[in-house]
């Protein structure tokens, strides 16, 4: 059980390891995510949005 503990401790510093060189805890900048895309808008508000219009 022991030597099961050690594998996967091994096994999740290896993953980290990997994850932290490719880069993936990089701060991701907000222009560069938000480029060209519309914000996301609840069900509420969308039908909202038409019952006043209306």
């Amino acid at each position: 059980m022991k030597v099961l503990f050690v594998v996967i401790l091994l096994a999740n510093v290896a993953l980290f390891m990997w994850e932290y060189r490719r880069g993936a805890f990089a701060p991701v900048h907000k222009e560069a995510q938000m480029s060209g895309q519309e914000p996301i808008k609840l069900l509420s508000e969308q039908s909202s949005g038409n019952k006043s219009s209306q």
